[in-house]
């Protein structure tokens, strides 16, 4: 199954140099914990985790054509 990943500000480090979404090909029952190990990002990165515009978590199970969105917490005042 094909997912769309959109990696934001601080994020797109772990993206490929050529910007823009990325498209990768997963297994059935892939979860979302998976995709961060394709991407090389460690547990320890705090971001927040979006499928579809809704919040998801490392055991989210993904589905052909999901468009998963991460970018790092925002704090302000």
């Amino acid at each position: 199954m094909k997912i769309e990943i959109l990696l934001y500000a601080t994020l797109r480090k772990y993206s490929p140099p050529h910007g823009g979404p990325l498209t990768l090909e997963l297994k059935e029952g892939d979860r979302l914990g998976r995709v961060l190990e394709i991407l090389g990002m460690p547990p320890a990165v705090e971001k927040v985790m979006l499928i579809n515009g809704r919040p998801a978590n490392l055991d989210t199970i993904l589905n052909e054509g999901d468009k998963v969105v991460l970018f790092p917490p925002v704090a302000g005042g």
